[in-house]
């Protein structure tokens, strides 16, 4: 288990936990982040983080003119794309929509759809300039890289891959670079931050490369909005102060299940970023909306209660009165898809 809260505008890590725990002045390392006192999940730990990677697959797209905020694009439950070894699946079937329906609704079929449409250079030209296989600029020694699949290594990546990438498995990160990439979606520039662990005040410029144009960034919010008021972490945070974004994943690792949640809030102004990471055993049944979401909720309050960050409670989602959604353009009777506002056609 580990936990991370960041300040996306500052770079600043405010908190950073592992249970086990560990006291990271201790000498005598015996590994990769492994030393007498335990060791480091959040900057040593290299997990396939799941679906919540696939919030930056979406900014990416969008960057790159692959797809429309307003486009509808297939996700059938399960479709075997060229080139790749299996069938790609979603847990339930989700119907063609917008980029805000894939997130809600965390459609594997609809991020491996927009890895197909990037190619392999696109998910490439991703990876490096987010800088994913180099290591943190952080003041901890013991800080890694996250890697690319050792099958493929320095080659292209094959169809098998880079779909797989779109939806966070394949390839491996840690909790702290998916931390800063979460930041660059919560800040105004939608540029990943540089984490740091000692205030120097404006003496830092904490700006990294950028994930996105930030006209994306409302859509991609929207997206992330929509994962806690009628999405896979609806049934798990109930209530709020402060309206939540975020994004839940599970991916497999052995016998257990990497359960996590990234949230910010408030939704539509980002202060702060948390991030929980948990292993449990895959009998228990685990998942990133009910392991991580509720606890991503309870420190994102009580941080932005304890700046004196005024509270914002939202209305809570109903059948009756949900937020609003993603608006798309309507239809003709010409034969044009129409929609109900729900990213959804109908």
């Amino acid at each position: 288990l580990c936990g991370l809260v960041m300040d996306p505008h500052t770079g600043e890590i405010l908190a950073w936990a592992n249970r086990p725990t560990h006291n990271a002045n201790l000498d005598g390392e015996d590994g990769l982040g492994t030393f007498h006192g335990g060791y480091d999940y959040v900057a040593a730990g290299r997990y396939e983080v799941g679906s919540v990677f696939k919030p930056i697959t979406v900014a990416w797209a969008l960057d790159k003119g692959v797809v429309r905020a307003d486009e509808i694009i297939p996700m059938p439950e399960a479709h075997k794309f060229p080139g790749c070894k299996h069938v790609i699946h979603d847990t339930h079937y989700v119907g063609p929509g917008t980029v805000v329906l894939l997130l809600e609704q965390s459609s594997n079929t609809g991020a491996a759809e927009l890895a197909r449409r990037l190619g392999a250079k696109g998910m490439q030209d991703m990876w490096s300039t987010l800088r994913l296989t180099q290591r943190p600029d952080i003041e901890f020694p013991r800080a890694v890289s996250g890697i690319v699949n050792p099958e493929v290594g320095t080659k292209r990546w094959p169809p098998w891959l880079y779909h797989r990438v779109a939806y966070g498995q394949g390839n491996s990160l840690t909790p702290l670079q998916l931390g800063t990439l979460y930041c660059a979606l919560a800040r105004p520039d939608a540029r990943m931050v540089k984490p740091a662990l000692l205030y120097r005040q404006k003496l830092r410029d904490p700006r990294g490369p950028r994930l996105c144009h930030p006209r994306y960034l409302p859509v991609i919010r929207q997206g992330l909005r929509q994962v806690v008021t009628q999405g896979t972490a609806r049934k798990h945070i109930q209530a709020s102060d402060y309206p939540i974004a975020g994004k839940t994943g599970t991916a497999q690792q052995g016998t257990n299940n990497i359960c996590s949640f990234v949230g910010m809030a408030p939704a539509h102004d980002p202060q702060m970023v948390c991030l929980v990471m948990a292993k449990v055993p895959r009998d228990k049944n685990g998942s990133g909306g009910a392991v991580a979401a509720p606890a991503v909720a309870r420190v994102l309050n009580a941080t932005l209660e304890y700046i004196r960050l005024p509270k914002q409670r939202p209305v809570v989602a109903t059948p009756e009165r949900a937020p609003a959604r993603v608006q798309v353009p309507r239809g003709n009777a010409a034969g044009q898809v129409v929609f109900n506002g729900t990213g959804r056609p109908r």
